[in-house]
């Protein structure tokens, strides 16, 4: 194939499969015909996108080009690196506020909310940076290997809430899935804000925070329960790349995991939480102020 005339190979292989279907057909009474009939028709859309794209195959499992080992890595790996970094991070960071569980940015009301929303700013850019970093590193490394790939490579999504199977341009992927990632890293860091002002304690909080976001996150893909309502937790919506490609709505069977969804849900997780961060915040700033006033009042 040195001529890179991968479309009349391609053919080839259609025929092939086309075959496969035939045989498949035929075999009415085999309990496994409908997995293998969904798994031949995969294989038949993907081959017929990669003629009319004509760019080479490589193994979507783990791809060793550029383009394909960044896709990889961002669906797999990113969602939990980053979520982990994060955490870290903002515990560090809002864990500062505290001295012996007590808040000391209470004592400056008008600094609370600059100090929340610098930590905010700076673990955020922290994530992007990393990010990033990721991507470029391993966009680098497998150009470096075997290529820099095709961003017009063939990548199959989900049609929700059918689950019919089609394959779009990998480029498609990037600006949704960078979007649905942004705003979910978003809320994990205002969660954990959250968690920090409750818990008052580093240790505390990094470890409530880790089960509440990387458990919960593992979790969703194998207790059946949490499967059914994956579309309301926002932890979901870390794997932002399956989610836009409609993969999780698929491997969870709930087609209501979509991006748009992601977007909503994340939003509102958002607002709920800001809400809650305020209130917290105002009644402990009331009841510091009456302390204070208790303490200068005189005595008579």
């Amino acid at each position: 194939m040195a001529s890179k005339k991968w479309s009349q190979a391609y053919a080839l292989r259609l025929k092939t499969i086309d075959m496969d279907k035939k045989l498949n057909q035929n075999e009415t009474t085999d309990p496994t015909r409908k997995p293998l009939e969904n798994a031949i028709e995969r294989e038949r859309l993907r081959f017929l996108a990669l003629k009319k794209r004509n760019v080479q195959k490589y193994n979507e499992d783990f791809s060793a080009n550029g383009t394909g080992f960044f896709l990889w890595t961002w669906q797999n790996i990113i969602p939990v690196l980053l979520t982990l970094v994060s955490v870290y991070i903002a515990v560090n960071l809002f864990g500062e506020s505290y001295r012996s569980r007590i808040n000391v940015s209470l004592l400056i009301p008008q600094l609370e909310l600059v100090i929340n929303m610098w930590h905010i700013g700076i673990t955020w850019i922290v994530s992007s940076v990393l990010l990033l970093m990721t991507s470029l590193l391993t966009l680098s490394t497998g150009t470096i290997v075997n290529g820099f790939g095709s961003l017009n490579y063939p990548v199959l999504f989900y049609e929700l809430p059918t689950m019919s199977m089609k394959f779009n341009d990998l480029y498609q992927i990037l600006l949704p899935s960078f979007c649905l990632q942004a705003i979910s890293s978003l809320f994990i860091l205002v969660f954990v804000m959250l968690i920090c002002s409750i818990a008052k304690n580093k240790m505390a909080s990094l470890f409530i925070s880790l089960i509440s976001t990387i458990g919960l996150f593992l979790l969703t893909s194998t207790v059946d329960p949490l499967k059914k309502i994956g579309e309301l937790l926002p932890t979901t919506y870390l794997q932002s790349v399956s989610v836009t490609t409609g993969a999780t709505a698929y491997s969870l069977n709930n087609p209501r995991i979509t991006f748009s969804m992601g977007i909503i849900m994340c939003s509102l997780a958002l607002v709920v939480l800001i809400v809650l961060i305020s209130l917290i915040s105002y009644f402990r700033r009331i009841r510091t102020a009456r302390n204070q006033n208790s303490i200068e009042s005189p005595l008579y």
